[in-house]
């Protein structure tokens, strides 16, 4: 383990020493195409989950962002592809790029292989792929299209854009294959070349369409695995949505709902159960914040001991994990966290990460001050809250292991507020890790009207309004008062990565 990965789950768990334990389920493998050249293709492959090798199946070829990695190639299946795609019957094949030659730095050239590869082995729907891109993904996505356009039903790009001069200039290829295009509106830059080829592809009279989610970043968290599939399912062939008008087959902006009854009306939260192994939970977080360049204010506070003396350490690991603005936040004196100077860096934060230790530290610091109150701001502004262990507990209404006396008391008089960020909730974490599976049960008999939330390790609940997601590698265990009635055994429901629950109903959806 490298020194970043050993800091990171240092200030994320407490600086605890922590052994992963568990797998994530697969809904997906990886294989090796062996190329002409002799050399070797390594891609993902999700299948259908009522997999048939005789059944005809739509397939998208899905590109990773950034370095397009193994480790990027994991993130767009959970985040968007993986369980997703399977449960809806759907074949994705997602390819790492060999060689540090990104799929439009050279890479490209191999695509056709892996279609055929797949083409052989599988039956496709209408002969031929959908097509995605994220970031870099995206930029690799529109020069696949643009070499192969005869290959594609359609391209969705988030974002993304022709990667060069040349590739803009061959646009006219793309008749004949709608194309969507999304971004979040913090990214300037990546906007205006949307824009751009957006212009550019409508002055062809080819289909286009541009959603921009304004006071997002890069990657627009709102048009998540849910949403991605939505759209692909009306652009199938067979899908008598894809044979309506343009305007028809638009994704649909949301429309105006009441308040969240659980979580915040704006913003994210990203809840961890403690440790941090899996990147895609902080790259989850970096990409809610909007980017590596969004202000970040890490606040240690659970820590025990004198933080004092170099608060910079605690920034240190999120400056590796690729934030280039982040300020460190910490007091033990109430009388400080109610003045103006000491909050004013939360006041143009667009994230917050609270750290690991003891919550009841974080309580007697900050609850009921001018900085609390900046914490609910930064969520009001569409910012994101995280924060791992003692970090999650803090984010509810009811804090469980409050007691400065141990953490094996559940209840205690006086330490029994959190910050709420989720209303009538009450968050554990290790829970798995730790055997604590049993322990949120006499909490919700005492408090029949509390939902509660325990977290494993290395796994994060991510939260948007009252719509919650299981990112990570283990499990999330909710508790109500329903199941207890009702005696059910084990008297928790127990949720996967890529699982979804209303926090509202109390229902997985």
């Amino acid at each position: 383990m490298g020194y970043t990965q050993k800091a990171l789950r240092c200030i994320f768990a407490g600086c605890m020493l922590l052994i992963a334990t568990g797998t994530m389920a697969q809904d997906h493998e990886y294989l090796d195409l062996v190329l002409e050249d002799g050399s070797t293709l390594r891609y993902a492959l999700v299948l259908p989950h009522h997999f048939d090798p005789q059944s005809e199946y739509p397939a998208l070829l899905a590109l990773p962002p950034g370095p397009q990695t193994k480790e990027r190639v994991e993130a767009g299946l959970s985040r968007y592809w993986g369980r997703e795609a399977a449960g809806r019957q759907w074949i994705v094949v997602s390819p790492i790029a060999p060689g540090e030659r990104l799929f439009f730095q050279g890479s490209e050239k191999f695509i056709p292989q892996l279609l055929d590869a797949i083409q052989e082995r599988f039956l496709i729907e209408g002969d031929k792929f959908h097509l995605a891109g994220v970031s870099n993904g995206g930029r690799s996505a529109f020069r696949v299209a643009l070499n192969w356009p005869e290959r594609f039903h359609d391209l969705i790009v988030l974002p993304g854009f022709p990667p060069n001069g040349r590739d803009f200039s061959r646009l006219d290829r793309l008749q004949g294959i709608p194309i969507y295009m999304f971004a979040g509106g913090k990214d300037k830059k990546w906007v205006a070349e949307e824009e751009r080829t957006a212009e550019e592809l409508k002055k062809l009279d080819i289909e286009a369409h541009l959603e921009v989610f304004p006071g997002e970043g890069h990657v627009p968290a709102s048009m998540d695995g849910e949403r991605l599939m939505d759209l692909l399912e009306t652009l199938r062939p067979a899908s008598p949505v894809a044979a309506q008008s343009a305007s028809e087959s638009a994704p649909v902006p949301a429309q105006p709902s009441a308040p969240p009854k659980v979580g915040p009306a704006r913003g994210h939260l990203v809840i961890v159960g403690g440790g941090m192994d899996d990147p895609v939970i902080l790259e989850t977080f970096m990409n809610l914040a909007g980017g590596p360049d969004a202000p970040l204010v890490v606040i240690p506070t659970a820590l025990e001991g004198d933080l004092t003396e170099d608060l910079d350490r605690f920034a240190l690991p999120f400056r590796e994990g690729g934030f280039t603005d982040v300020v460190v936040l910490h007091t033990r004196d109430p009388k400080i966290a109610d003045t103006d100077a000491f909050l004013a860096p939360l006041l143009r934060a667009s994230a917050v990460w609270f750290g690991g230790g003891r919550q009841w530290r974080l309580v007697d610091a900050y609850l009921d001050t001018l900085t609390e109150q900046a914490f609910h701001q930064v969520l009001a502004r569409g910012g994101v809250i995280g924060g791992s262990s003692a970090g999650a507990t803090i984010q509810g209404s009811y804090l469980v292991r409050g007691a400065p006396e141990g953490n094996a008391i559940m209840m205690a008089p006086g330490h029994e507020r959190g910050f709420g960020f989720l209303r009538g909730v009450a968050i554990d974490q290790h829970v798995i890790s730790r055997e604590r599976e049993n322990d949120m049960v006499p909490v919700i008999e005492a408090h029949p009207e509390l939902l509660g939330l325990g977290i494993d390790e290395n796994t994060a609940l991510v939260v948007q309004g009252d719509r919650a997601r299981v990112i990570g590698a283990s499990q999330v265990l909710v508790y109500g008062n329903e199941r207890l009635q009702a005696r059910e055994d084990p008297p928790w429901l127990s949720l996967s990565p890529g699982d979804r629950f209303d926090l509202a109903t109390r229902r997985q959806q």
